[in-house]
């Protein structure tokens, strides 16, 4: 799936959607992994977890909250940098 990704862009909204907060998430079956682009436009993976059958949504929200707490640290250090 990352070698798709990489090799031709995003072309199947499906496997990879914009949840919130500017960060994504790639679903393979059960699979889910989160994370945000860089301001390189680099993809980086924060954060995975497998998708339990009933939806447990404070769980994703609280995975998406950190991931973009990591954006956040992130960013504060590209700017410390040039």
């Amino acid at each position: 799936m990352f070698e798709r990704f990489v090799n031709y862009g995003i072309n199947n909204q499906e496997k990879f959607k914009h949840e919130k907060n500017e960060i994504y998430a790639f679903k393979s079956k059960q699979i889910r992994i989160y994370g945000f682009f860089d301001s390189k436009n680099n993809f980086v993976c924060c954060k995975g977890t497998k998708k339990k059958k009933n939806k447990n949504t404070a769980h994703i929200n609280t995975i998406i909250d950190q991931c973009a707490g990591y954006k956040k640290i992130l960013e504060k250090r590209g700017v410390e940098n040039e």
